[in-house]
């Protein structure tokens, strides 16, 4: 698995799975996660408050876990999250 650099930096830092490839981020919610790596396709379709429901995400805690479609602004990163599924007319590719 290609491992890539995080725009974050500092001694807490979570690894998680996103679009294959490993990052390094600290806990915060999803969404601003993506808009700090750049991966926010229109920020002016999301309400920020998850009311709209565009930031889904698709992702399972490890390789086993079951897969949870939950939005990006209510949701935290978590150590070992793989993120399955950004849909793409909202999130860029990696």
């Amino acid at each position: 698995m290609e491992q890539i650099p995080s725009p974050q930096s500092g001694p807490s830092t979570l690894q998680i799975t996103l679009q294959g490839k490993l990052c390094h981020v600290q806990e915060d919610n999803l969404i601003w996660i993506f808009q700090e790596m750049g991966l926010i396709r229109f920020s002016n379709k999301f309400c920020w408050n998850g009311e709209c429901k565009n930031c889904t995400v698709t992702f399972k805690m490890g390789p086993e876990g079951k897969e949870i479609t939950e939005r990006a602004c209510r949701t935290p990163a978590q150590e070992g999250m793989i993120i399955t599924d950004m849909p793409g007319q909202f999130y860029k590719e990696l």
